[in-house]
């Protein structure tokens, strides 16, 4: 959380988007202040995002734009409910929401320098997240789509099932959550260990869910355990340490 001690012309900047913000003006206990940005900062019109479906995410590039100008839009609509409260004179609310406003405006600072490093990842490792909950599974594949992962979504276990009985495809690793509609993490698990085809595939849980005897297949079960809230970095370290013990030959030491 970023936070300001407000003294008048005091200014706050975020490189990556060229955004600035100023405290203008102090009187009593309402403060007046300025945010500077570029002009050609998109705002999305909601009916648009309803419409488009994206279960595939094919570049980083592509998926960190298309969120990045999601974020914002809501930077937009915190800056005008801000607004809003000054001149009304909510104070205690303007101050939580300029707080707000400034820990997100920091966020997609941190995510337009991750977008600008994107392009440097190795692509190539192809990832099925399976994640019933909306904002957790676009949120996954935003992430790890930043990291150069091709990353696919199915919403259940069933869809799960689905893009992996299809013959075209084939992911690296599978990250499943483990309470979902249809077809639980546990019971999609046990249909990939049981099939010829996909028995060998790398399967991570990625869940709130706590690990116990009723999580566990007999035999070979779950390849890693990630608890929520993740952590990201040793999930990545964790598909790309697995994804290349699979590719060296046995006896190889990769350097």
């Amino acid at each position: 959380m970023l936070v300001l001690s407000r003294r008048k012309h005091q200014e706050v900047l975020f490189p990556n988007l060229g955004i600035t913000v100023q405290v203008l003006q102090i009187r009593g206990q309402i403060v007046k202040i300025g945010i500077e940005a570029p002009n050609d900062i998109p705002v999305i019109r909601r009916e648009v995002l309803d419409a488009e479906h994206h279960d595939s995410i094919p570049t980083a590039d592509e998926r960190l734009t298309h969120e990045l100008r999601n974020e914002l839009n809501v930077l937009q609509l915190r800056v005008q409910a801000l607004q809003r409260r000054l001149e009304q004179g909510a104070t205690l609310d303007a101050e939580s929401t300029l707080q707000t406003l400034l820990h997100g405006i920091d966020t997609v600072d941190r995510q337009m320098s991750q977008f600008q490093h994107a392009h440097d990842a190795e692509p190539g490792l192809r990832l099925l997240v399976v994640e019933d909950c909306d904002n957790e599974r676009k949120l996954m594949a935003y992430v790890l789509a930043s990291h150069g992962f091709e990353v696919h979504v199915a919403r259940d276990g069933v869809e799960a099932i689905e893009w992996l009985n299809s013959s075209s495809f084939r992911p690296d690793v599978v990250l499943m959550d483990m309470q979902m509609p249809l077809s639980s993490g546990i019971e999609v698990l046990e249909q990939i260990r049981h099939s010829p085809r996909l028995q060998d595939l790398l399967v991570f849980a990625v869940t709130g869910s706590k690990r116990t005897s009723e999580t566990e297949l007999v035999g070979h079960g779950w390849d890693a355990w990630f608890s929520k809230p993740l952590d990201v970095q040793r999930l990545v370290e964790t598909i790309q340490e697995q994804t290349r013990l699979i590719a060296v030959p046995c006896g190889k030491l990769v350097s």
